[in-house]
C-alpha cells in the first residue's frame, strides 16, 4: 500500500499562498510612518498602579528573609531596618505606590508584623499620612460555585 502525498504537497501549496497574501494585505495598512521616541518617564502606563512587592518567607527559624525587588533582607534586626529603608526609597520616589505584602499559607502573623511596622514607619520618615498596603492572596473557588 502506498501513501499519495499529492493532496498533501497541494493543501500545504495552499496554506503557503495564504499566509503570503495575508502578510501582503496587512502590511499595507500599516503606512510608514516617523513616530517620536518616547522619554523615559513616558515608558510608564498611567493606567497601571505602581506597586512594590514584599515577599515574606514562610519560616520563623533563623534561616526568615524577606524580599523586595530582587533584595534579600534577614528576619533579624538590621535586615528589617534594610527592608524599611528599601521601602523608603520607594515611597520617596513616588509616594502613592501600592505596597503588596505576599506571605504564605503557613506563614505566622508575627513573619508579617515587621513588614506592616516598616511600611508605616517608612511613611512616617517621610511625613506621608499613610502608606498604601495590600495583603495578597490567591484567589480560592467559593463553596458551592463554579471556580474559574
Amino acid at each position: 500500500m502506498q501513501v499519495n502525498l499529492v493532496p498533501l504537497v497541494d493543501v500545504t501549496f495552499l496554506l503557503i499562498v495564504f499566509f503570503v497574501m495575508v502578510a501582503r494585505i496587512t502590511g499595507a495598512d500599516l503606512p510608514p510612518l516617523d513616530l517620536p521616541q518616547p522619554q523615559p518617564s513616558a515608558l510608564i502606563d498611567p493606567g497601571a498602579p505602581q506597586r512594590v512587592v514584599v515577599n515574606v518567607s514562610p519560616s520563623d527559624s533563623a534561616d526568615a528573609w524577606y524580599s523586595v525587588d530582587f533584595q534579600k533582607f534577614n528576619g533579624d534586626g538590621p535586615g528589617v531596618a534594610g527592608l524599611r529603608s528599601a521601602l523608603r526609597s520607594a515611597l520617596e520616589q513616588n509616594p502613592a505606590v501600592n505596597i503588596d505584602i505576599r506571605a504564605d499559607r503557613d506563614a505566622t502573623f508575627s513573619r508579617v508584623r515587621p513588614v506592616l511596622e516598616s511600611a508605616i514607619g517608612a511613611a512616617a520618615d517621610l511625613k506621608l499620612p499613610q502608606a498604601r498596603l495590600r495583603l495578597v492572596a490567591r484567589a480560592t473557588a467559593i463553596p458551592g460555585e463554579n471556580a474559574p
